[in-house]
């Protein structure tokens, strides 16, 4: 090869640069000038037939500033601000659909339900697989369900309890000391763990209640056993509820000679204590009469401890157990000023009380507590507690459905 070739081929080496560096850009609407930015970019290379995805839009739930002076005094799980007190509903669909009718603004619904369930049901396949759609439920319509897993097979009625021949009737002793339970256990804290937003657990309510045939020394065993189980799969979504009822003894707080609690479960297993009130005996009055404690005095006893043990109360059940409710506006005035009044200036003087369930229902229409000799606590019967409980209700102390981002760590849940 000559030296003109090599020469000529040299030049249109630097004619093909100079042309891609300058000339094609230009052409292409891609221009730039050095130091500035592309105002065309091309886009990255797509295959043919692929699509660049759509990100999926944010639903995470937006809420406004917990204001700064907001406190919770015992630092509980889910506890409401300092001066506020949750209100929520009982688990009758027909009679609290009947109260919610007469809530004039959604505003003031309820942020919390009550659930009955037990360990013992033949059908929890069944139950298991709609298990998060009836929590799914819960969370659409605004509320934190609240489950009182009951550690019995059924309830017998009081005419039945009165001949058995073992009045220990409860399933706590095979929970705490078997594994027949185990299975269920492990399903019920899978699916709370993957439900991730708060839900309060109380575990065999009204525990030393003869009517619930709970073990002595067992049942704080099983309580144990259940939380233990549930923490060590993670499930921190939960509040657990030790929950008192004054109808019951007060030996609540009581030891053997060896130091072990007859019901008591111990306060590292506890986020909240529960008490459940149904007559105005329980709420007000003496203390004591002839040396013993009344059921005011055992409501007392126990909320002491609570707060000597540094826990926010929550009143899981309350309702109108043997003050029948009819539509006389006589009978209305005095039934509001022989239980209701008496609850909310309890509420009032107690203020580690932070939450409370009202169970609208006629207990006429349960065999079990029509054959117990109560009556109606349908408080929509009467038009004058309706109106009086709903003004009560709206008053800026209690927390309804919209304020739920309030309570403590609520928003780290959702």
């Amino acid at each position: 090869m000559n030296r003109t070739m090599i020469t000529g081929i040299g030049i249109l080496v630097v004619l093909t640069i100079l042309v891609s560096i300058f000339y094609l850009p230009a052409l292409s609407g891609n221009f730039q000038t050095p130091g500035e930015p592309n105002p065309n970019p091309i886009p990255p290379y797509q295959p043919p037939g692929n699509t660049v995805p759509t990100p999926p839009p944010d639903t995470t739930p937006t809420y406004p500033p917990i204001p700064s002076n907001v406190t919770y005094a015992f630092g509980a799980k889910f506890e409401p601000p300092d001066g506020r007190v949750l209100y929520g509903i009982g688990p009758w669909k027909t009679y609290e659909a009947k109260l919610l009718a007469a809530i004039p603004s959604k505003k003031y619904y309820p942020a919390s339900q009550l659930i009955f369930m037990d360990l013992t049901g033949s059908r929890w396949t069944e139950a298991k697989a709609k298990f998060p759609s009836t929590l799914a439920g819960y969370d659409a319509a605004g509320v934190i369900p609240h489950y009182d897993i009951a550690l019995t097979i059924g309830t017998p009625l009081p005419a039945e309890q009165a001949v058995l021949t073992d009045p220990h009737f409860g399933v706590d002793d095979d929970v705490a000391n078997s594994t027949k339970y185990d299975a269920k256990l492990n399903d019920l804290a899978d699916i709370f763990k993957k439900y991730k937003k708060p839900v309060m657990i109380r575990i065999g309510g009204e525990f030393n209640g003869p009517w619930k045939g709970y073990h002595p020394y067992e049942y704080p065993k099983a309580f144990r056993k259940i939380v233990n189980l549930f923490r060590a799969k993670g499930v921190d979504n939960v509040a657990f509820i030790w929950a008192y009822m004054p109808a019951a003894p007060d030996d609540f707080d009581e030891k053997n000679s060896g130091g072990e609690y007859k019901w008591f479960p111990g306060d590292d297993v506890i986020d909240w204590y529960g008490i459940d009130i149904y007559s105005p005996q329980e709420i007000s009055g003496a203390i004591e009469k002839n040396g013993v404690l009344t059921a005011f005095g055992k409501t007392t006893k126990f909320m002491n401890m609570a707060n000597a043990h540094h826990k926010p109360v929550i009143m899981a059940e309350s309702g109108v157990a043997k003050l029948d409710i009819t539509s006389s506006l006589e009978d209305g005035k005095a039934d509001w000023d022989a239980f209701f009044k008496p609850l909310f200036a309890f509420m009032t003087t107690n203020p580690q009380l932070k939450w409370f369930h009202f169970l609208n229902f006629d207990w006429t229409k349960d065999k079990y507590y029509l054959s117990s000799g109560w009556k109606n606590s349908d408080i929509t019967e009467n038009e004058y507690i309706t109106e009086q409980f709903i003004a009560e209700i709206q008053k800026p102390k209690y927390l309804h459905s919209d304020e739920r981002y309030l309570l403590k760590d609520y928003i780290k849940y959702e």
